[in-house]
């Protein structure tokens, strides 16, 4: 049985710390404070641009109506964190086999009882935490899980966090200045309703390209994890799974194509990850290098 230490909010189950389960509505109301900022700011820079900038104005209004659409079903359908002993046991199993082999500390561990993000490690206060979606988990096999959860290990053993908080502030700084220099164009002069409007969309364009970077990342967190959990062929069939459970998550979110071209460029994901095809071939091929022939037993 888990056992919960609540000074922390954290229960520990098998020697793994698990978030303690919260609320829907205390886990989802500053996410919806913070669309209705999104909605106020682009309001704001409409209304701005309007008079001298007409197109500007469309631009920008356009941006912010398929913002909001895009994060109302997200936070319609996003849960809170859970806690099961059975899948806390699931998990706590492999996470601290694969650990110890890694010689990494043991991350705290958040099930989410939402399918919006699959398999994800994030850094807190410098504190890792895996995140998982309790109803992937529960439809995987232990196989499939160990396999992934070592994947996410070798973000965590190959210090992944840095180089994805440097490409996330580069975009926000090229967003910042490509918006004050578009703003001075235009008008002279630095129009804070329009320019602060402008940030995101110019920094959603900067993060398009420097998401391409984070493909070597992705390639080399499947070589480490295939090489952790030494189960190559469980991962690439692990990751088609994930892929297809993501896919589904963004059909029922944004709808299938080509309806979702509506909500272009904010309901597709960012080229973030190398395509799936290659992703399985290199691991098959990694199974393929690793099987050892046996000798024949005969003469």
């Amino acid at each position: 049985m888990g056992r919960e230490r609540k000074e922390d909010r954290v229960v520990v189950c098998d020697g793994v710390e698990f978030m303690a389960p919260s609320g829907r509505v205390r886990a989802n109301w500053i996410r919806w404070l913070n669309m209705l900022l999104i909605a106020a700011i682009g309001v704001w820079g409409v209304s701005g641009a309007f008079h001298r900038h007409p197109y500007v104005a469309v631009a920008i209004g356009v941006f912010y109506i398929e913002a909001c659409l895009v994060q109302i079903p997200a936070l319609i359908r996003s849960g809170g964190v859970v806690f099961r002993d059975d899948l806390a046991r699931k998990v706590a199993t492999p996470l601290r086999e694969l650990t110890a082999i890694a010689h990494c500390a043991v991350p705290r561990v958040v099930l989410r009882d939402d399918a919006i993000r699959v398999a994800v490690v994030v850094q807190v206060r410098r504190a890792v935490r895996l995140i998982l979606s309790s109803q992937w988990a529960d439809s995987v096999g232990d196989r499939q899980l160990r396999a992934v959860v070592a994947h996410e290990l070798a973000h965590v053993v190959h210090s992944d966090f840095r180089a994805i908080r440097i490409r996330q502030q580069v975009a926000l700084y090229v967003g910042i200045a490509a918006s004050i220099a578009f703003t001075v164009i235009a008008t002279g002069t630095v129009t804070l309703s329009m320019y602060v409007a402008l940030i995101p969309l110019f920094a959603l364009g900067a993060r398009v390209p420097l998401s391409v970077l984070n493909r070597r990342l992705e390639r080399q967190a499947d070589s480490g994890g295939a090489q952790l959990s030494g189960d190559p062929n469980g991962l690439a069939m692990a990751l088609v799974e994930v892929k297809s459970f993501g896919d589904a998550t963004r059909r029922r979110l944004y709808g299938a194509k080509p309806w979702r071209w509506l909500l272009f460029p904010l309901s597709f994901s960012m080229p973030t990850h190398p395509a799936m095809s290659k992703r399985v071939r290199m691991l098959t091929e990694t199974a393929r290098d690793q099987m050892v022939i046996l000798p024949s037993s005969g003469p």
